[in-house]
Formats: structure tokens, C-alpha cells, sequence
């Protein structure tokens, strides 16, 4: 029998220190002489894995604070054991093909990666509704909603279910994550009343955050339309087939350049 061979920790890749460092710490601002005191890793290495982590939305710079990080969200560890999985390249790299979706469906636009820890959630890295003020109008009177939207459990709704079904390289666990995975898309109740959630698999493009070959799953995250769920049934297939356009799109530009981040989809 051939032995298995045995891949490293998340924890013991470099990309992941800052992250394992951060959630042993706890909350509030680390300093970057303390991080690279805990990581062991060279400044200049440790801020590029910083930014990659600001990009994914795992943490911020400390306002008025130079040189200092936090965690965006509260930690549920205290350790990094458990994979993080981000979208590579930036929000300008993201809004071409964004806007062209919204431009084309009219519909609003959301972009959603995934982190892997103790509970696995989608998170709402970049969305476009400019074009849809009945969109934001309903957003703005239904917070709670605006929250779910921006972060769920992967189990919650369509964008996290596309996700679920494409984490394992062999069969998805569940007949419904089969079938996901098999017809390429999900569609549930959005947060929203009175919407609904069609997505799509964002596929992981040729290059990702840096991360060395380690057992990625193929799937970097999600690309959804939030539609009224009357409207669903005339415009499934031009949205469907707009969904995977621009799905392939994001694929093919997202590259790991830096940039700062952008605003993501907030509760009023």
C-alpha cells in the first residue's frame, strides 16, 4: 500500500501564523514587532500576509494607529486549525465584472468568499446596487436582513450552499449538495421578505493569497443575484446564464495585487 502523505497544519504555512497569532491573543490591536515576535516571520513577509488577511475581511489596520491590526470578526479559537479561504485579488479587481452584471440584470450583485473556522461562514466581500433603490431602500428599514446578507453560516442560504458543495474534491456529503454541485447553482429565500437568492460557484483562479500547494478545495467562493422571488421563475435562465458569465470573469481577472480594501454591504 502506498503511504498517504501527510500535508502541514494550516497553522504551520506561513500565511496563517498572523491569523493563529491574532485569535491566541484575543481581541484588540497587535502591534507588528509583537506579531513578528510570535510568528517568527520577517516584517516585510508578515505585512503582505497582513494585507492579504485585510483583503479577506479577517482583519483591519487600527485607526489612528500605525502599524497596528485587530480582528474584523470575533474570534472563535484560539488557534488557526481550521483553513481560511479568501477571494485573491482587490475590490477594483472585483467591480468590473460586478458592474457588469448588475448593469445586465438589473439585479443586485453579491460577492461572497468563505472562512473555514469552527463555524464556517460566507462573508459579503463586495456587492453593486446602485441601480437598485427599492433594493436598498428595503435594506435600510431591515437591518438584521443587511446583516445576515453580509455573513451566514454555510448552510444558511444559496451562496453558502454553492460553496459547501464545491469544498470537497470528491462527492459533496448530502443528495442536496449533490445536486447543487451537479446543476452548477443554488437558489433559496433570501434574508430579505419577498426575495430570493439564485448563486453561482466562483471557481479558485490559477493563483490565490500566496498560499502554498496545500489540499485547497477548487472553490473560491460565491456570485449572487438578491431578486424579487415573484420575478424568479420569468428570469431564471438570462440570469442563470449572466450568473455563470460574470462567475467566469471574476475567475480569469482575480490576481493577488495589493490595494486597500472597499466598504462592504453593511446593516443600516
Amino acid at each position: 500500500m502506498i503511504p498517504l502523505h501527510r500535508e502541514p497544519p494550516p497553522e504551520a504555512l506561513n500565511p496563517y501564523k498572523p491569523l493563529a497569532a491574532m485569535l491566541h491573543r484575543g481581541p484588540g490591536p497587535h502591534g507588528l514587532s509583537d506579531l513578528a515576535a510570535r510568528t517568527g516571520l520577517p516584517r516585510l513577509e508578515l505585512r503582505g500576509h497582513l494585507a492579504a488577511m485585510t483583503k479577506a475581511g479577517l482583519c483591519t489596520a487600527t485607526p489612528g494607529m500605525p502599524g497596528y491590526y485587530e480582528l474584523a470578526m470575533p474570534a472563535p479559537a484560539d488557534d488557526a486549525s481550521w483553513l481560511v479561504h479568501a477571494l485573491p485579488g482587490t475590490p477594483d479587481t472585483h467591480a468590473d465584472p460586478l458592474r457588469e452584471l448588475h448593469r445586465s440584470t438589473g439585479q443586485p450583485v453579491l460577492l461572497h468568499s468563505h472562512i473555514l473556522l469552527p463555524t464556517a461562514l460566507r462573508l459579503c466581500v463586495d456587492f453593486q446596487a446602485d441601480e437598485a433603490p427599492d433594493f436598498l431602500q428595503q435594506m435600510a428599514t431591515h437591518p438584521n436582513a443587511a446583516g445576515r446578507l453580509k455573513q451566514a453560516h454555510l448552510d444558511a442560504d444559496a451562496p453558502g450552499l454553492v460553496i459547501r458543495a464545491h469544498l470537497d474534491t470528491f462527492q459533496p456529503a448530502t443528495a442536496e449538495l449533490q445536486r447543487v454541485r451537479t446543476h452548477g447553482y443554488a437558489v433559496t429565500a433570501a434574508p430579505l421578505p419577498g426575495w430570493s437568492l439564485l448563486s453561482v460557484p466562483v471557481h479558485r483562479p490559477p493563483e490565490d493569497l500566496g498560499l502554498l500547494e496545500y489540499a485547497r478545495p477548487p472553490i473560491a467562493g460565491a456570485l449572487s443575484l438578491v431578486v424579487r422571488t415573484p420575478d424568479l421563475d420569468a428570469h431564471h435562465l438570462p440570469w442563470l446564464t449572466a450568473l455563470h458569465h460574470g462567475s467566469r470573469s471574476l475567475s480569469h481577472t482575480m490576481q493577488p495585487t495589493p490595494a486597500a480594501t472597499r466598504p462592504v454591504l453593511r446593516a443600516a
